[in-house]
């Protein structure tokens, strides 16, 4: 997830009426979300589905990805999605139950002979080497602890589309990113520029959430009405449909 830097939109999603509302601040970040995807892109899909069938209604705002989580932390948003799960969060948010997992992956020219696993057990086999992740993306800080031991450089770029474009001119050697935002970003390229990458195997798993904060009173309730919500989704399959653009393809 990134930083945009400027207010992108603020949308009111009519569900269905009921007591509570759930005002809930979001970035840009397709193709999981994004103001000109369709229903704002499947994970707002499921967050809006889940609170209707807990009679929840649902009002969304756009903003960059940083500024959502602090206005979130001071409760001036109920909630903030989807992110990952740190330690400084929790003492900040209340979690909701799983909303998706992705893969983690390294995306490198296919003439790159390192095969890695895992970022853990093979860290010495990108000593020296120059690693691209894009800014405000979740797996930054597994890329952070590699370059304080000395091994490898980090570069941040503004977004995946960039950090291919520095692979294909050899500025860097590979981008550490969630599969599908990769396979999202190849897309965007010639087919040559595509056979010229590869998608390494996963080396982790990134499990993201709804964000819910504990400076508002009702943070936790709506917590459990949503996971609650995206439980019944899940019990009769429709959080599988939802989620299915998302599955590598």
């Amino acid at each position: 997830m990134r930083s945009f830097g400027w207010l992108f939109l603020l949308a009111m999603s009519s569900v269905v009426a009921g007591e509570y509302e759930a005002d809930i601040a979001i970035g840009e970040w397709p193709p999981f979300i994004g103001s000109a995807l369709p229903g704002y892109g499947p994970v707002v899909q499921v967050i809006n589905e889940a609170y209707a069938e807990v009679g929840v209604r649902t009002r969304l705002g756009f903003y960059p990805w940083k500024r959502s989580l602090q206005m979130a932390r001071q409760g001036k948003w109920l909630a903030t999605a989807v992110w990952g799960l740190t330690p400084k969060r929790e003492r900040a948010f209340y979690y909701s139950r799983v909303v998706f997992s992705d893969e983690l992956v390294l995306v490198t020219r296919s003439s790159w002979p390192v095969q890695v696993s895992s970022l853990g057990r093979d860290y010495e086999l990108l000593c020296n080497k120059r690693i691209a992740v894009a800014l405000g993306s979740e797996v930054l800080e597994d890329v952070q602890q590699l370059q304080a031991q000395g091994c490898l450089t980090l570069i941040s770029v503004p977004d995946e589309s960039t950090g291919l474009e520095m692979i294909l001119k050899k500025r860097v050697d590979a981008l550490y990113v969630n599969r599908r935002s990769a396979v999202q970003a190849l897309e965007g390229l010639s087919l040559e520029q595509q056979q010229a990458l590869r998608i390494g195997q996963a080396i982790g798993r990134w499990d993201y959430y709804v964000l819910f904060s504990r400076a508002r009173e009702d943070g936790n309730r709506l917590r459990d009405l949503f996971d609650a919500g995206l439980n019944k989704l899940e019990e009769r399959g429709r959080l599988q449909e939802l989620l299915e653009p998302l599955q590598p393809n």
